[in-house]
């Protein structure tokens, strides 16, 4: 018999079992890595994950009533989790303060039927401003609408905000409608 054998034969053991540890530890790498990815897709599905909402508006129209307008919402939600005992509070120029809850707000809310509010103003001021306070499972969010008066028609303009984020979520002017040059506007003054 070969005298090497016997340290052949360990050292094949010996790589076998060094390949086996790895092998072992790649799959628990990626065991823990799926895990790791679970666990933020459940805390997601509680919390709302990235998601939020803003409301989208109509041009204003006369109400019947003198000299006041309104302008019909629709929510748009943005992300994959649902936004769960989600509070909004609507404050209008005049400072009238509306409240509104749901319970979960999704994706997929088109077809069911959810409360929205409706914006109305009096035309006696160029610029109306309506500050809406959203707050969610993930966190708080501001919205600032902004209907100005440009010649005879109203011009819409809308800036999402997430507290503690300094860069928008959102920020939508009308296209077409605002004069050259006001195309930007300082959302921190009226």
């Amino acid at each position: 018999m070969w005298p090497f054998a016997p340290a052949i034969v360990v050292g094949v053991g010996a790589l076998i079992v060094a390949f086996g540890s790895l092998w072992q530890a790649v799959r628990q790498s990626n065991f823990n890595a799926e895990l790791r990815a679970k666990n933020e897709q459940i805390i997601s599905l509680q919390s709302g994950g990235n998601s939020y909402f803003y409301f989208e508006t109509t041009k204003p129209s006369p109400t019947g009533e003198a000299h006041m307008l309104f302008s019909n919402t629709s929510i748009k939600f943005i992300g994959e989790y649902p936004l769960r005992d989600v509070q909004v509070n609507v404050i209008s120029p005049t400072g009238e303060s509306h409240d509104l809850h749901y319970d979960t707000v999704r994706s997929d809310q088109m077809g069911k039927a959810i409360l929205v509010p409706t914006l109305q103003f009096r035309d006696d001021k160029p610029i109306q401003i309506f500050h809406i306070f959203i707050n969610s499972s993930n966190a708080s969010f501001s919205q600032q609408i902004r209907f100005v008066r440009v010649n005879d028609q109203w011009c819409r303009a809308t800036h999402v905000s997430k507290y503690g984020e300094q860069a928008p979520l959102y920020t939508w002017i009308e296209p077409d409608c605002f004069p050259q040059g006001q195309s930007e506007i300082d959302w921190s003054k009226p």
